[in-house]
């Protein structure tokens, strides 16, 4: 009974499995923006429960019943940015288009994420290859379904001719992964670029060494 009670105090109405956190609660969201904030700034291991209370002003115990534990503020906040990944990945993969269009989609949908989730994104980074946690299990599991449509992609690509084998598809997907996460680094959604002139730059300069024959741009 004692363990039914905590569960409930812990979780209250909300669905901790949610990423909507434009749905939350303002006790909620204040408790996430704290939290990513700093991670961000600390890391997740530096950061303690104590810390994210009193940068969002309230309590431990306000804390837990909105989130079971710092686990689940980490595992929400790198699961985020794949909101729009994934389902824009597997629609994309699903069209009947040139691998090089699909390609230029997929990147155009990292930079978008990364306008719409920098800090998520960024935490995912950093924390993701730091152990085995078992709180980033399902998005391990993410990461590796976008890489591997990806993969998919530039394989297909390689197969019917429009690209050389330059490497190992799944070498070519990480150095493009490289280059467009690094955005995070250097672009911001006010500069004179937008996340459209920056993913097709991105797109251009990456096609244009992986195509077979060259584009009416080049």
């Amino acid at each position: 009974m004692a363990a039914n009670t905590a569960a409930k105090r812990s979780y209250g109405a909300n669905d901790p499995t949610s990423l909507r956190v434009e749905e939350w609660p303002e006790a909620k969201l204040a408790i996430y923006e704290a939290a990513l904030d700093l991670f961000s700034s600390r890391g997740f291991a530096e950061t303690s429960v104590l810390d994210i209370a009193h940068k969002a002003n309230l309590t431990k115990g306000a804390i837990y019943h909105y989130f079971g534990s710092k686990n689940d503020l980490l595992r929400i906040s790198t699961q985020r940015g794949f909101i729009t990944l994934i389902p824009a990945a597997r629609e994309i993969a699903a069209r009947d288009i040139p691998a090089a269009d699909a390609l230029a989609a997929i990147v155009y949908e990292v930079v978008r994420a990364i306008e719409l989730y920098r800090r998520e994104v960024t935490l995912f980074l950093e924390e993701l290859p730091r152990g085995e946690n078992p709180e980033l299990e399902v998005t391990h599991r993410l990461r590796d379904e976008y890489e591997q449509i990806a993969v998919d992609i530039i394989e297909r690509g390689i197969e019917n001719g429009e690209f050389r084998p330059l490497a190992p598809p799944r070498v070519i997907a990480f150095a493009m992964f490289g280059m467009t996460t690094n955005t995070r680094l250097w672009w911001r959604p006010n500069s004179p670029m937008t996340a459209g002139e920056v993913s097709a730059f991105f797109s251009e300069v990456f096609l244009s060494g992986l195509r077979t024959t060259p584009s009416h741009n080049d």
